[in-house]
């Protein structure tokens, strides 16, 4: 283990209202004075003279259903677009899901490693119901516009220093919006301002028709495995994606590995029969007959015996089954696995359940231990047909009905392995699988190609930013 040292004067710890011994926080103090940028030619101001809070609760009506957003990965993407939501109402609902947003806020996330940052609210966000995981804000300093703050606030910079710097926490790392509001950001010139933004608006028109010609792998899957193998998804459920009564004999409960008693979970079971896909023409097989956990090395935290790549969580597209970022290392901070021999990786923790992949064994890949490592009978399944099961509507809309755990929710490997998939009747040859890869892959084209196109994108506009700050 390391020792990390640090030096502070006593006036700059009560600078902190938690007095916390946190290096990277002092750092921030001591050696940037809460700075987001070292130089300026321009005055600094505190984020507390432009950025005031503008919390409203929510008036929930009986009766009503409304949609709602928390600070789940799968709730946005890196532009803020909302890309899925949850359903509340009075009745039924988090006591955390409470605010009402107003057009021209700019919406914070509270969490280490959030997908984006900040949120810009235009007028179709003001329908939803926001969970307090965020922080709510409207700019009342005329100095500034809007939009640029949101892009400032958007940047990489400014998410490397709430991460980085001014996060705490070990299971689940936020920072104090009391923190945020210190951060100093130059006043930049009007008109500096307004060129920046006409520039990045340019480009991220750009970014949203490169993903307009990028098509959903959900409804791919869905169309090739209606097509090719008469394979239905379960609308009963899907559609519904709640059910009010649960009625349930002891004995059927007994059935289950796990005794809790959580509706869902066990209408799952019911209305499913453990099968994700409805289909009358073909054969189901339970996945835990043609796959199996790999028992490979962990490796401890610390120096390494030699360098790897890890792969987060975050470091996988979610729902596309693709990674987005390698990041080599020769030192860990936490126990990891070893992929070694595995030909899957199938995440368990909500909401990264859409991060299936494929291992790449050449490249000596290392992960979290919330990646499940499978093998596959490869003489049963082409692991590249599994993988888009496991990226199918069905797949990822169901699985939720069995995941437990309120903090931290995740499929166990034994309820994975019991879920039964389609598997084509005579295909000795997995001919029809390798039908079925192919056609999804031809309609999905290049996606990696498309992602590094958003992310030059992506890198432009955090480039137009920093420079506005100089």
């Amino acid at each position: 283990m390391g020792l990390n040292v640090f030096n502070s004067k006593f006036s700059s710890l009560s600078h902190d209202f938690d007095l916390r011994l946190d290096s990277k926080f002092y750092n921030k103090i001591n050696e940037d004075d809460f700075k987001i940028v070292n130089k300026s030619q321009y005055p600094f101001i505190e984020l507390r003279h432009v950025l005031f809070p503008n919390y409203e609760d929510f008036d929930f009506k009986e009766s009503e259903v409304y949609n709602s957003l928390s600070t789940d990965a799968e709730n946005f993407d890196e532009e803020g677009t909302i890309i899925s939501y949850g359903e509340v109402s009075k009745e039924n609902h988090p006591n955390r899901i409470k605010y009402r947003v107003k057009e021209g806020d700019i919406v914070i996330s509270s969490l280490k490693g959030a997908k984006v940052s900040a949120i810009f609210i235009d007028k179709d966000k003001t329908e939803y119901v926001w969970s307090n995981g965020f922080y709510i804000f409207k700019n009342q300093n005329q100095k500034f516009r809007t939009p640029y703050l949101y892009y400032l606030l958007r940047s990489r910079l400014f998410k490397t220093i709430l991460d980085d710097n001014l996060s705490r926490g070990i299971g689940i790392s936020v920072y104090y919006d009391r923190d945020l509001l210190r951060l100093k950001i130059p006043l930049v010139p009007e008109d500096i301002q307004d060129k920046t933004i006409e520039s990045i608006i340019k480009i991220e028109s750009e970014i949203n028709k490169i993903k307009q010609s990028m098509p959903n792998t959900q409804e791919v899957i869905e169309k090739v495995f209606e097509e090719e193998l008469s394979c239905f998804y379960n609308k009963e459920l899907i559609d519904k994606r709640k059910t009010q009564v649960f009625s349930k004999k002891t004995s059927e409960i007994s059935k289950r590995k796990f005794l809790r008693l959580d509706p869902k979970y066990y209408v799952f079971w019911d209305k499913t029969k453990g099968k994700l896909f409805e289909s009358e023409k073909i054969n189901c097989v339970k996945l835990g007959q043609i796959i199996w956990l790999t028992k490979d090395k962990i490796l401890k935290k610390g120096d390494l015996d030699k360098e790897y790549i890890l792969i987060d969580k975050e470091d996988v597209d979610s729902k596309n089954g693709i990674i987005i970022n390698e990041n080599p290392v020769s030192k860990i901070d936490s126990d990891k696995i070893l992929f070694g021999k595995a030909d899957i990786l199938i995440p368990k923790l909500r909401p990264y359940l859409g991060g299936t992949f494929l291992n790449q064994k050449e490249k000596n890949l290392i992960g979290t231990p919330e990646f499940l490592p499978y093998s596959v009978d490869g003489k049963k399944l082409l692991k590249e047909y599994l993988k888009y099961i496991l990226l199918s509507k069905d797949f990822l809309n169901l699985v939720s009905y069995l995941s437990s755990g309120k903090e931290h929710p995740r499929i166990s490997s034994y309820d994975l392995e019991s879920i039964e998939i389609p598997l084509p009747i005579n295909d000795e040859k997995l001919t029809k699988q390798r039908k079925v890869i192919e056609l999804i892959e031809k309609s999905l084209g290049d996606l990696n190609e498309k992602r590094k196109l958003i992310e030059n994108n992506r890198i432009k506009i955090e480039s137009l930013v920093q420079q506005s700050l100089k």
